[in-house]
């Protein structure tokens, strides 16, 4: 239970990365 939310934590660091605000 613990690769569905993996998935949308490397989106959202991915969104962080892309705006650095």
């Amino acid at each position: 239970m613990r690769t569905r939310r993996s998935r949308l934590w490397a989106d959202t660091a991915r969104r962080f990365l892309l705006c650095p605000r």
